[in-house]
């Protein structure tokens, strides 16, 4: 995650995002000016939660392959959702 971007991730203005709207208010053409920046999402509080049941992700996996190097997404015919990668490193002694 970026942490020093110009927008949050639920879209409030951070002041480096201020600062691009300076520099570009100041390098725009004469009479032209920006549109007002809008209200601030609304966001809630979430209470704390406990999470009591776990699941092993080998239990879930819907499909398996094998292969040298990693694959992406299109390699594998999936276009959504996430790819569990593994391998297992050989230790070499010194």
């Amino acid at each position: 995650y970026d942490y020093d971007a110009p927008l949050s991730e639920w879209g409030s203005c951070y002041p480096k995002y201020h600062a691009f709207r300076e520099v570009i208010k100041n390098n725009l053409p004469a009479g032209t000016v920006l549109p007002n920046i809008p209200d601030e999402n609304p966001t809630i509080n979430i209470p704390e939660f406990k999470l009591e049941q776990t699941a092993l992700l080998s239990d879930i996996f819907k499909k398996r392959t094998s292969h040298e190097s990693p694959l992406c997404m299109e390699d594998l015919g999936q276009d959504f959702g996430y790819i569990h990668y593994q391998t297992t490193l050989k230790i070499q002694k010194l």
